[in-house]
């Protein structure tokens, strides 16, 4: 039997979004299609680890173009400004119209919006955090009591007592979930071998 290549032009695929769900996605599809990835930014950000960068992680993204390199992803730094699904286009700010066979919608979540408070800070603030916690002591409440909010409190706590500069010692963490608040104590001071620093109790009492 003859064999008879497939003349079909390969599936053209737009990935929405270059987090974990879609850089996934682009690599997984990206021997089987022609994988176009929409993302703004160069570097690919572990938000997992952005409680390791308030701990004092010089850096928790990296290059895109590096971890791309030799799949055939084209990335087109731009933000989406309309999709239309009849067409099957996507239009970008940058004036870019992609065209697709199929669209993977993966622009991920961010915190919900909350009230302006110079005390408070959310997982995209994170650098920001870290400058505030190297300018001032203080007591550090996390809220949430998930992986993320235990490795935040847990990283706090170790970050202080093995900080020789000045803060060390006088970190008080804790994790505050829904039906919690804070109860801080005091770490020991450094040197001393200490691996949490974090409490956590219920409402009464």
């Amino acid at each position: 039997m003859k064999f008879v290549p497939d003349a079909r032009p390969p599936l053209r695929v737009v990935v929405l979004g270059g987090g974990y769900a879609g850089m996934m996605a682009a690599l997984r599809l990206a021997p089987y299609a022609r994988i176009t990835l929409v993302d703004p930014s160069d570097r690919f950000t572990e938000r997992v680890r952005m409680h390791e960068l308030v701990a004092g992680r010089p850096d928790v993204t990296h290059s895109r173009a590096q971890l791309l390199h030799g799949t055939g992803i084209e990335h087109v730094a731009a933000r989406a400004t309309v999709l239309d699904p009849e067409a099957r286009a996507l239009h970008t700010d940058t004036g870019r119209t992609l065209l697709y066979d199929r669209l993977v919608y993966a622009l991920g979540s961010h915190t919900a919006p909350v009230k302006a408070d110079e005390r408070l800070y959310t997982a995209e603030k994170a650098a920001a955090l870290r400058a505030r916690l190297d300018r001032d002591r203080g007591a550090l409440a996390v809220v949430g009591g998930g992986l993320t909010g235990i490795e935040m409190a847990g990283g706090q706590a170790v970050f202080a007592v093995a900080d020789p500069v000045g803060r060390s010692g006088y970190w008080s963490c804790c994790s505050a979930g829904v039906g919690f608040r804070c109860r801080p104590r005091p770490l020991p001071k450094a040197g001393r071998s200490h691996s949490a620093g974090f409490s956590s109790t219920g409402w009464g009492g």
